[in-house]
């Protein structure tokens, strides 16, 4: 009865306290209404709006009938509850926070004090030999047991805190009281102590359900994985050890169960399971434990996964940030344990097993989908991880160009499949593993130099295999994105396919690299500088042929990358042939004209005038096509003079080598000195020719940047004669160059001051040379 006016008084008071916060709230509006009051100025500027559409005032709370409130004192039936409309619940009071201090936490401190004083008192009654050891150990049981008791009673009467910690001590006291009869007294043996132990979990579990006490679970789960410490004799069983904690997270994960809200176990359990796992891997594993040491983590794998599943499928959960933190340890410790014990035994089986393990994933998120949607948290968690764990085994099973391969056909089947399913997620999962892909080509051991190149096949090797394998799925790709219909990814299709074209020109150059290094094995050393230098002008061959191709299908197709691509790559290509191409090597074995060099230089020159042409003649819009013509044609211009300059400088130097491997260098002298200034005399006059045909070029057509090209040859072949000739040229060399630059600079003084007016008229073609007809439409 005395109980019955304590939880009356305690309403009574939360009562007083809600009728406070409503007396509180009429006060303020009080307040509010006298200041509207007092603003009637501005209300009566505005017209009254219409009775029906007038809202009404926020209704102040209830005024509370204190009648009723002064009733007669029974106990009322329910508390008055909080409204759901309340912003924040009210903090507790000062007899609250007294009950909560006095009631709950002097219990739990209380009963961990009568713990301790219990240990203590069965070791002291160890030293002292007061009593016989098994009645000890009566006492400890019976003790706990009437503890339990005390609780069951105490329960009954509504003490519900004061029964669970008693209930807490008493378990205690009973695993303290199966632990000292195996460890201090051996009176039964280690079988015996494990299944009183093992009961005494029982009875906490079974404890917790009954008082809704999450605090005794968790002292049962804390008692249930250090039973095999406590018992522990060194001497280790692996199958009964394993058997043990099987059954033990069979009962944590079944009131975890039935007890949503006590999720807080799992976590625990599982980290408490592969601890002990990992402990008796780390000090008692052998291979004989094989097959027990995958079944174990299997088993607990297969446990907590079909938990997550169970609660999927029964769509409940309390905390979804818990799940998951679970669901991923669990893959993740799984995982690890696999590797600990199969990779050092089989790399093949390992990576077996992730696959398995990736494609059971797999078929649990395609078993709780709901609906049609992939965008679910717990869908795409284990959609990822099936996606991560396929990289993965893959990972494990090859390397180098066969990796590469594999990862990017899985990427591309995984990538087309995000993409047509508007899965985002999915798509750029696999676009990662195209990016490990990428780094899997580069990184290889023989990606720039194939290794051993006495083995190496032009074309026909792993290596080019996963340059085209890559190159061709990141084409597949940007056609996939394109076709999706979907506008947000125009860049990123752009992007991958300029990623694919330099994949190709990288292909192509390592593989011309390669040829020439093979061919090189075993000959002579001037036909090894020789090859090393055709090496050279033989990729700026490949980078010009190429970037034709892309610039005649980018005008084509009217594709940006493809065009842009070409034009850079023709660029680079015609400056690595200008710049090698300027000397020949060896030159002992130089042939003017017929040599290969200028077969090179001629076909860069012809496949950078045919792109001129193409751009000219075909009407494309590209924003760059006027800087771009004039950079071609500064192009033409520099291959036209390093074809000329060397084939004069090659001949010269070569008749300078004949005399001096026949003639003693004495003997040979005057001849080398002669040849000297013929040659300085010849790539004189050869610079003057050049800049005269370019004039006229520009005159005639009306172009003012070939005029510009030619007025600038005309300067480096001025400072030439002023400076090198002058320097170092014999008279007769320098009478001849001054008198040729002076005549070919007053002709073209005299036609420029004599047809003025229309050589710098405004020219009727544009600086690239297209004329207003040919301006670029979009096709």
């Amino acid at each position: 009865m005395q109980k019955v006016w304590i939880e009356y008084l305690h309403r009574l008071s939360s009562t007083v306290q809600q009728l406070e916060h409503q007396i509180r709230a009429l006060s303020k509006r009080v307040d509010e209404l006298e200041a509207l009051s007092n603003n009637t100025t501005q209300i009566a500027e505005q017209p009254p709006a219409p009775e029906d559409q007038q809202k009404a005032p926020a209704s102040a709370p209830p005024v509370p009938d204190f009648n009723q409130v002064q009733a007669p004192l029974e106990p009322p039936a329910a508390p008055i509850q909080t409204q759901p409309g309340d912003q924040r619940k009210s903090s507790r009071t000062k007899e609250e926070w007294e009950a909560l201090i006095g009631g709950k936490l002097l219990n739990r401190i209380g009963a961990l004090a009568l713990t301790i004083g219990f240990g203590f008192f069965l070791k002291y009654a160890f030293d002292q030999d007061w009593i016989t050891e098994p009645l000890r150990v009566i006492i400890g049981v019976v003790t706990g047991i009437l503890l339990l008791f005390t609780a069951a009673r105490s329960a009954r009467k509504g003490l519900q805190v004061f029964a669970q910690g008693l209930v807490g001590a008493g378990i205690a006291i009973l695993y303290l009281s199966a632990y000292a009869s195996f460890n201090f007294y051996s009176l039964v043996s280690q079988p015996v102590a494990f299944l009183l132990m093992s009961a005494v979990t029982v009875v906490a579990f079974s404890q917790a359900f009954r008082y809704d006490a999450l605090a005794v679970s968790l002292l049962g789960l804390l008692g249930g994985f250090l039973t095999p410490f406590l018992l522990s004799t060194g001497e280790v069983n692996p199958l009964g050890l394993f058997g043990y904690i099987v059954l033990l997270d069979v009962g944590i994960l079944i009131v975890s169960l039935r007890k949503d809200a006590w999720i807080i176990l799992e976590p625990l359990t599982l980290g408490g399971t592969y601890t002990i796992f990992l402990l008796w891997w780390q000090n008692h594993y052998t291979t004989s434990d094989l097959a027990i040491a995958l079944a174990f983590p299997t088993l607990i794998w297969l446990m907590f996964h079909a938990l997550d599943v169970q609660r999927l499928l029964r769509r409940v959960g309390t905390s979804d940030e818990m799940q998951r933190l679970v669901s991923v340890s669990n893959g993740f410790l799984y995982f690890f344990v696999l590797f600990l014990i199969i990779n050092p035994e089989s790399t093949e089986g390992f990576s077996g097993a992730s696959f398995l393990l990736g494609l059971a994933y797999f078929v649990t998120a395609l078993a709780t989908r709901r609906g049609q949607s992939w965008t679910e948290t717990h869908t795409a968690q284990y959609t990822l991880t099936a996606l991560v764990l396929l990289a993965t085994a893959t990972w494990i099973q090859f390397e180098d160009f066969t990796l590469a391969i594999l990862w990017t056909v899985e990427g591309l089947a995984i990538f087309t499949l995000g993409v047509r399913r508007g899965i985002p997620y999915i798509w750029k999962t696999a676009f990662a593993i195209q990016v490990l892909a990428f780094g899997a080509l580069l990184f290889s051991r023989a990606t720039f130099f194939f290794f051993p190149i006495e083995d190496y096949t032009p074309l026909f090797n792993m290596r080019a295999a996963a340059f085209a394998a890559l190159s061709l799925t990141l084409v597949l790709g940007s056609f996939v994105l394109r076709t999706s219909g979907n506008n947000q990814y125009t860049r990123l299709s752009e992007g991958m396919h300029y990623a694919s074209l330099i994949l190709l020109a990288g292909l192509l150059t390592v593989e011309t690299n390669d040829l020439f290094r093979m061919m090189m094995i075993g000959e002579s050393e001037p036909l090894q500088e020789h090859l090393s230098f055709l090496r050279v002008i033989s990729i700026a061959a490949v980078w010009t042929t190429l970037a034709l191709l892309l610039v005649w299908a980018g005008i084509r197709t009217n594709f940006k990358s493809t065009l842009y691509t070409g034009l850079w790559l023709l660029l680079l290509g015609a400056c690595l042939g200008a710049i090698r191409g300027v000397a020949y090597s060896p030159i002992e074995q130089f042939q003017p004209i017929l040599n290969d060099r200028a077969l090179v230089l001629i076909l860069i020159l012809v496949s950078t005038i045919i792109v001129l042409l193409l751009l000219s003649y075909r009407r494309v819009v590209f924003e760059w096509l006027p800087e771009l013509g004039m950079a071609l044609r500064i192009a033409i211009v520099v291959l036209i003079l390093t074809l000329i300059t060397g084939e004069i400088r090659d001949y010269f130097e070569n008749a300078k080598f004949q005399i001096q491997h026949n003639l003693s260098l004495t003997d040979g002298a005057g001849e080398l000195e002669q040849l000297e200034n013929l040659k300085q005399l010849a790539l004189s006059i050869a610079w003057l020719l050049i800049s005269i045909a370019l004039m006229a070029f520009g005159l005639w057509k009306r172009v003012r940047v070939v005029r510009v090209e030619a007025i600038v040859v005309f300067g480096f072949a001025i400072l030439k004669i002023f400076i090198y000739d002058l320097s170092f040229l014999g008279t007769l060399y320098r009478i001849f160059s001054f008198l040729g630059l002076g005549l070919i600079l007053l002709a073209v003084s005299y036609l420029y001051q004599k047809y003025k007016t229309v050589i710098l008229k405004p020219s009727t073609s544009d600086s690239s040379g297209h004329s207003p007809s040919q301006l670029p439409v979009k096709e």
